[in-house]
């Protein structure tokens, strides 16, 4: 997996397919990351950000819905349902993706607590922060 991160570096993504949490005709929930919210790939781990209140409240809800339907035993399926992040972590690595997915709904709901109006977090294989920008590969402070 990290060898596909370090390939994929620099590439991003800013997509929406449908309204997250949405499900499909054959029963899965699909994972859509919302278009308000942006992803990238950096230095060998995937970075979401979101500039705005709204945005944060989107992507709290984005790392949730990843967490419960790994949880849950659901399919997280490459871009189309949870964007590079699900892409890069999901193929095989579920248990990673729904602990460190836990880890940043938690950071986000703090952000969204503290009253920031914008922020991330970045998620490798071997762990989980908030950043303040897209290309961050430092953490900042919640």
């Amino acid at each position: 997996m990290q060898d596909l991160l370090n390939k994929y570096d620099g590439a991003e993504a800013d997509i929406q397919f449908n309204d997250a949490g949405a499900t499909n005709e054959v029963g899965l929930r699909s994972i859509t990351k919302p278009a308000s919210v942006h992803e990238k790939i950096v230095k060998g781990g995937v970075n979401d950000f979101a500039g705005s209140t709204s945005a944060l409240a989107k992507l709290r809800t984005y790392y949730g819905l990843i967490q419960d339907e790994l949880v849950t035993g659901g399919a997280v399926v490459g871009v189309i349902s949870a964007g590079l992040f699900g892409a890069i972590f999901g193929a095989g690595a579920g248990g990673i993706l729904s602990v460190r997915s836990g880890s940043a709904q938690s950071d986000v709901k703090t952000m969204i607590n503290n009253g920031k109006s914008k922020g991330g977090c970045r998620i490798t294989l071997t762990d989980e922060f908030p950043i303040a920008s897209l290309t961050s590969t430092s953490q900042s402070k919640l």
